[in-house]
């Protein structure tokens, strides 16, 4: 792989692992430890993964990255996509479980299979930097382009990623610019750091009209 791929692979697997769970924080915020966990108990999938989001960032309970592991297995095994995606992303950093991108990237799949856009993205990565499935910019640039159609803003930067660098794509600065814009307006920090980093506006400029004849 290309040095410039190298890098572009590691920065996906990286923002993959740390940045696609900020997209789906729990819709139970309100809802205390100890109900999630009633509701876990009563077969609740949600306040399973919602319960491991409070373990993995230690609000409200003490931080646990083996107990937020297993409320996703949980989820995951009582078939909650997010479950699956989020335990996932625990064996792809080794956060809990030990580390297995084999176990990962299986989880990714089932994940982005159920629906989930946040599993697609970065079952994307994977075939991106060729991590235990064959290295594929077609098959990145397919699993970004859902991810980001369905939602997921993650996969929207990275599609623009690969537009950026023509990877997969035909090269094009300005669909890159629009697809880190589309994230970025609606928070999702890579499409606003991509932009900074090109020098590119946040915003579209739009050209102003002129009557012929008038100078601007």
């Amino acid at each position: 792989m290309a040095p410039r791929q190298t890098l572009t692979a590691a920065l996906f697997l990286s923002v993959a692992a740390v940045a696609s769970g900020t997209a789906q924080r729990p819709r139970s915020a309100t809802r205390t430890p100890e109900a999630l966990q009633r509701a876990c108990d009563g077969g609740d999938m949600r306040a399973c993964v919602d319960l491991g989001v409070r373990y993995d960032d230690g609000r409200g309970v003490a931080q646990s990255d083996t107990l937020a592991a297993e409320l996703w297995r949980r989820a995951c095994d009582g078939g909650s996509f997010l479950g699956c995606e989020k335990l996932g992303r625990a064996y792809s950093t080794g956060r809990g479980v030990p580390r297995s991108d084999t176990l990962a990237v299986e989880l990714f799949q089932r994940a982005c299979d159920g629906g989930n856009m946040a599993g697609c993205g970065n079952l994307g990565a994977s075939y991106a930097g060729g991590r235990v499935v064959p290295q594929s910019d077609t098959r990145a640039v397919e699993l970004f382009r859902r991810a980001c159609d369905g939602g997921d803003m993650l996969g929207c930067s990275s599609l623009g990623h690969m537009y950026q660098d023509g990877r997969g794509v035909a090269q094009s600065d300005t669909r890159a610019a629009e697809l880190y814009r589309r994230a970025c307006d609606r928070g999702e920090v890579m499409g606003c750091f991509f932009l900074d980093v090109r020098g590119w506006p946040r915003r579209a400029t739009r050209r102003r009209s002129v009557s012929p004849g008038v100078r601007p």
